[in-house]
């Protein structure tokens, strides 16, 4: 069963500063950035957040558009993932959403045992909560 929508979260570990960003599922598997990601300052609140997470699922796509996708060149990919925290957060057909912590691993990113599963229909408070969990801010 394949995840329905997907994004990551990621924080900016010298500022905090938070950005969403969107996927698209590529045709030959797998998925890439969708577009650049929205940023968000380091104090945003809970409703914006939230509000920007929803969008983001809601722009999930499975149709490819190789010229909005975002290309990383081995370096520039390198240094993103030093330079911030990252979550996952996926929303499968079921209505489950999964939330993981990400980290380092192999050049690049495993999610981690910081795994946390939301029922069907959780608001989109529990969420938020679960991704500021993941990062540590809760």
């Amino acid at each position: 069963m394949d995840r329905e929508r997907s994004l990551e979260v990621l924080r900016k570990r010298s500022t905090g500063e938070l950005f969403i960003q969107a996927f698209w599922e590529k045709p030959m598997g797998g998925a890439t950035f969708q577009g650049h990601p929205l940023g968000l300052p380091p104090d945003v609140s809970d409703e914006t957040l939230g509000e920007a997470i929803l969008s983001a699922l809601r722009a999930y796509s499975t149709v490819f558009d190789p010229s909005q996708a975002v290309r990383f060149t081995e370096g520039e990919y390198q240094r993103l993932l030093r330079e911030h925290d990252v979550v996952s957060v996926e929303r499968w057909p079921s209505g489950e959403t999964i939330i993981v912590r990400m980290q380092r691993s192999s050049g690049g990113l495993e999610g981690t045992r910081r795994r946390r599963a939301l029922q069907p229909g959780a608001s989109i408070d529990d969420i938020v909560a679960a991704i500021r969990i993941a990062l540590g801010d809760a």
